[in-house]
This record gives C-alpha cells, structure tokens and sequence, in this order.
C-alpha cells in the first residue's frame, strides 16, 4: 500500500506545465518554424520562443514540448503566457 505520493524511489513524474503545447520543426538549414498542437504557427505569438530556437544551431530536428511563463516562485501560470 502506498502511504504517500512518491514513497518509491524508482518512480519517475514530471511537473505539470500549464502553457501551449508546441512542435518546433528545425529545417537542415537550421530555420525554426514552432506550431501548436492544432498546426498553427506559434512565431507570431511567441516571437522571442522563435529566436531561441533559432539560436540553437540544430539542423533537421523536431523537438516536442510546452511553452510556458513562471510567475516570481517559479510556478507556471498560463495568464502570464
């Protein structure tokens, strides 16, 4: 029985990030383009995510993940996005 959240240490969680899931598809020239979940282009939303992505210097790579803003105690709140 468990007793408490994380009593294993062989348990593996992450935290929940409250923000825009995103894809950013890096071309082989190294131009970053990120889309939301729904294929929308997200670089005129978040045009300084588009910088650093571009800033990287990968070529051919598709990278998977959340774009979120954290509030002074580093916790993420959408309303900041």
């Amino acid at each position: 029985m468990v007793t408490y959240l994380f009593e294993y240490p062989d348990w593996i969680f992450e935290t929940k990030l409250d923000g825009y899931r995103a894809t950013a598809v890096i071309d082989s020239t190294g131009k970053a383009r990120p889309w939301s979940r729904n294929r929308l282009p997200l670089e005129p939303k978040f045009p300084t995510v588009g910088d650093a992505l571009n800033k990287l210097d990968l070529r051919s790579t598709i990278l998977d993940g959340e774009i979120a803003a954290l509030d002074k105690d580093g916790i993420p709140q959408f309303q900041l996005l």
